[in-house]
C-alpha cells in the first residue's frame, strides 16, 4: 500500500512524500525525488499509537516526518562534513 502525504522533504523540497508498507512488517516515509526515506516497524506504530482498537493518525504522521526530517537532515550533514557528498539514508526503528 502507498499513501501520498502531504508533507516536505527537508532535502528537495519536494511535497507529497510517500507512506510505504513493506511485507506487514514496517512503513516507510520515502521522498520519490530523492531516494531517502525513513522506516519504522509496524509493531511499534501498533504499540505506540494504537490505543483501545484506534489508531492515532494524526499523531503517528506528525511523528513519523518529524523523525524522518531529524534523520535525514542529522545524517545528510555528518555525511556532506565527512565527505562532501550528500547520499540516502534508511533508519530502523522498533
Amino acid at each position: 500500500m502507498r499513501i501520498r502525504l502531504s508533507l516536505t522533504c527537508p532535502i528537495c523540497g519536494r511535497e507529497r512524500l510517500l507512506l510505504i508498507e513493506h511485507d506487514s512488517r514496517y512503513v516507510e516515509v520515502v521522498c520519490p525525488r530523492c531516494e531517502i526515506g525513513y522506516r519504522v516497524s509496524l509493531t511499534y506504530i501498533i504499540r505506540r499509537y494504537v490505543h483501545e482498537g484506534v489508531l492515532d493518525w494524526a499523531r503517528l504522521i506528525e511523528d513519523l516526518h518529524r523523525e524522518f526530517y531529524s534523520s535525514v537532515v542529522l545524517a545528510n550533514l555528518r555525511r556532506v562534513k565527512s565527505s562532501g557528498k550528500s547520499s540516502n539514508v534508511l533508519k530502523h526503528v522498533g
